[in-house]
């Protein structure tokens, strides 16, 4: 099964301006290992309710946003660090119960780690099995409502006017499949979430036998029909995004 083209269409729905990337990029580190998220941060950007019991887990090494400029991207990743099979599970499933409990999605990589960049400052001897990406749609909405006004009330950005705020991110869970910690035969997908197979076609044509991509493959196929009401539910909330918010 090829990385499917569903995920991609959100993000080209939902993220209009949020990859300006002639702004200034910042990187803030939020918290370090066995440092808490505190209520204040989760409140500020409006995460959903038990948010802090995920973030907060043992298992998390690092959490941090990058910041582009003025723009309306905001993103806090997250990044987790199972040993077994079992610690992988149990970041799963207690991301299907808080974060993602009316649906959401997971990309599944046949890569050991995430590529360390200055969007992910992680090492490859980090043990990073898991990366938790989630935006604010809450922080997206004041930044527009900052914006100077149009003589037609909308909103300008540069060369760019808008009558509504742009989507976020849709929040995501990544598994670094080939990773010692992970085993994805053994890995149970919940039923609220669907999935993406993060392998591109260059990769595959450079691979074709490669063992990581086929139990990446095996994975998808096993949970295919099970995501795929979920899959269909998730594209549709990100479509119904585009029509205009409320003014404050």
């Amino acid at each position: 099964m090829r990385t499917t083209g569903v995920f991609f269409l959100v993000i080209a729905v939902l993220i209009p301006l949020t990859s300006d990337l002639t702004a200034r990029t910042v990187q803030r580190v939020l918290a370090d290992k066995g440092k808490p998220i505190s209520k204040q941060v989760a409140e500020h950007h409006d995460w959903p309710a038990g948010t802090l019991e995920l973030v907060n887990h043992p298992l998390r090494l690092k959490a941090w946003k990058i910041v582009r400029g003025t723009t309306a991207g905001d993103k806090t990743s997250f990044a987790f660090t199972p040993r077994t099979p079992e610690q992988v599970q149990t970041v799963l499933d207690l991301y299907a119960r808080t974060v993602a409990a009316d649906g959401g999605w997971v990309r599944i990589n046949a890569r050991p780690h995430p590529a360390k960049s200055f969007t992910t400052p992680l090492g490859p001897d980090l043990g990073v099995a898991i990366i938790l990406n989630m935006g604010s749609q809450k922080l997206v909405d004041d930044w527009f409502h900052r914006l100077p006004k149009t003589g037609d009330g909308k909103r300008a950005y540069k060369n760019r006017v808008m009558d509504h705020p742009p989507g976020v991110l849709p929040t995501t869970l990544e598994i670094y499949g080939a990773n010692k910690g992970v085993d994805l035969t053994k890995l149970v997908l919940p039923k609220n979430l669907a999935f993406v197979v993060a392998v591109t076609k260059e990769e595959r044509e450079a691979n074709p036998d490669d063992p990581r991509i086929k139990a990446v493959d095996q994975f998808a196929a096993k949970f295919a029909k099970q995501a795929e009401p979920v899959k269909k539910k998730l594209t549709e909330k990100a479509l119904s995004r585009r029509r205009p918010t409320p003014k404050p």
